[in-house]
């Protein structure tokens, strides 16, 4: 089972990354270049009696990603931690999740899509467990070694139309 550590568990409850700080990333130009297909859910973490966030942490299997960070190896003790915060958050709805199929909630994947209200984002695992967020807000991205070192998420280079690549087709 993933779990969150020490260093991290302290950062995500007491509020300590700086979010104010990380640009916001549209959720639809998020999934042109990055996946998330089988990196691990750790948590979802809900703030909804003051600023109405949620945060997604996974450990992120950089495998399909090469080209924003290196692939660091099968272990998944040694992928970096990717921090997804959503805000504007108006609607959570769980659905699907067999409690007995694993105690690994490896993800599918992460499907945003636009609304007339905002966004509603779909996390989805490998057991067809099934996560939706309603949104008004951008996502935030705050990325973390294994070890606890602060990393930058570097876009792969534009192409020569100034257009971001889109990420790889896989199956």
């Amino acid at each position: 089972m993933l779990s969150l550590p020490t260093w991290l568990s302290g950062d995500l409850f007491e509020d300590a990354i700086d979010w104010g700080a990380v640009d916001p990333a549209d959720p639809l130009q998020f999934r042109q270049f990055v996946t998330l297909h089988d990196s691990g859910q750790v948590a979802v973490l809900i703030d909804s009696a003051v600023d109405g966030y949620i945060q997604v942490v996974v450990r992120w299997d950089t495998y399909w990603n090469k080209d924003i960070l290196p692939y660091p190896g099968d272990d998944a003790d040694d992928w970096p931690f990717l921090i997804i915060r959503i805000d504007g958050v108006s609607k959570i709805e769980i659905s699907d999740f067999d409690p007995v199929a694993t105690d690994s909630r490896a993800i599918s994947d992460l499907e945003p899509e636009k609304t007339p209200e905002g966004f509603r984002t779909r996390l989805m695992d490998v057991y067809g467990g099934k996560i939706d967020f309603d949104h008004t807000g951008q996502f935030r991205l705050a990325l973390f070694s294994a070890a606890g070192e602060r990393l930058t998420i570097k876009p792969a280079e534009q192409d020569g139309a100034g257009q971001p690549p889109t990420r790889s087709e896989f199956k």
